[in-house]
C-alpha cells in the first residue's frame, strides 16, 4: 500500500466488521471561570439536549481538595448520557471527555461530534488552555468476526525467555513519532484482564490504542486542537493495522 498523509498508509477506510468497543476523546484544560460556571455551562451544551444527567461520586469531594490532589483534578464531577445508552459525555471543571459505544458510528459522524465538543469548550469558557489531549479506541478482536483465532494470528509476536505467551498476557509499548505532537500507546491484553463479563465469550485480544498529547502540552485555540485531533486518528488507524497480517486486512476490508 502506498504511503498517505504524514508518511502513514493508505489502509482501508473501515473494516466490515469493526471491534470497536468504546471510542473516546478526553480534553483536559484550564479556564479562568469559576469552577461553577465552567461544568454549568458545558453541562448545559446544545449538542447534549434530552440526554439524562448524572452527579458523579467524584462532585462530593470538596472542591479544595479536588483542585490540590492531581489524581482528583481531571476527574469527571458529572455525566450526561444519551437515552439509549450510545453515548456519554463526562464532565469537570479542568475535564470534558466524549465516549461512544457499540455500534461505532465512523470516524466522519464520530469526528464531526468531537470537533462539535472541542469548539464549544473555547466558546464557551473564557481563556481555556488545553493541557491534554487523548483519543482512545478499545477494540475487541473475535474469532467469529475477525478472522483472529488466537494472539499468533496477529502481526505480534511475545515471547518471554525464549518461550511463546498466548495465554494471560498484557503487552504495552509507546511509541513517538519524530513531530513529538503525538505519542502512540498500543496495549494488547487476553480478554482475563478486562474481568468476568466485560467481553463477548470469543473474545481473543483486546487492542486498546491511546494516542495522547505529551507533558508540556498547550493548544490555545479550536483550530490547533482539531488539527491534532485529525493527526490522532490517523496514528491511531495505523497502529490499530500493524497489528494486523496483510492477510486478515484483506479479508475483513469493507469493498
Amino acid at each position: 500500500m502506498s504511503n498517505g498523509p504524514d508518511g502513514l498508509k493508505n489502509w482501508p477506510k473501515k473494516l466490515s466488521q469493526d471491534a470497536i468497543a468504546e471510542a473516546l476523546l478526553e480534553v483536559r484544560f484550564d479556564a479562568d471561570d469559576l469552577s461553577e460556571l465552567v461544568v454549568g455551562r458545558l453541562t448545559d451544551l446544545a449538542m447534549l439536549d434530552g440526554f439524562s444527567t448524572t452527579r458523579l461520586p467524584q462532585a462530593e469531594i470538596p472542591e479544595a481538595v479536588r483542585e490540590q490532589d492531581l489524581g482528583l483534578r481531571w476527574q469527571p464531577t458529572m455525566e450526561r448520557r444519551a437515552v439509549d445508552n450510545t453515548v456519554a459525555v463526562r464532565i469537570g471543571p479542568h475535564v470534558i471527555s466524549y465516549h461512544v459505544y457499540q455500534p461505532y458510528p465512523g470516524w466522519p459522524c464520530f469526528s464531526d461530534s468531537l470537533k462539535a465538543l472541542v469548539s464549544s469548550v473555547f466558546e464557551q469558557l473564557t481563556n481555556v488552555k488545553i493541557t491534554r489531549m487523548g483519543l482512545r479506541y478499545v477494540n475487541l478482536m473475535q474469532s467469529s468476526k475477525h478472522s483472529v483465532s488466537q494472539i499468533t494470528d496477529l502481526n505480534l509476536e511475545l515471547n518471554v525467555a525464549g518461550q511463546s505467551v498466548q495465554n494471560d498476557f498484557h503487552f504495552g509499548h509507546v511509541v513517538v513519532p519524530d513531530e513529538g505532537s503525538h505519542h502512540v500507546m498500543t496495549r494488547v491484553s487476553s480478554p482475563a484482564f478486562l474481568g468476568a463479563d466485560q467481553a463477548p465469550r470469543d473474545t481473543v485480544a483486546v487492542v486498546d490504542l491511546d494516542v495522547f498529547s505529551p507533558q508540556e502540552f498547550q493548544l490555545l485555540n479550536s483550530d490547533d486542537a482539531l488539527t491534532w485531533l485529525e493527526r490522532a486518528h490517523n496514528y491511531e488507524k495505523d497502529a490499530f493495522f500493524r497489528l494486523l497480517t496483510p492477510e486478515v486486512v484483506e479479508t475483513l476490508k469493507e469493498e
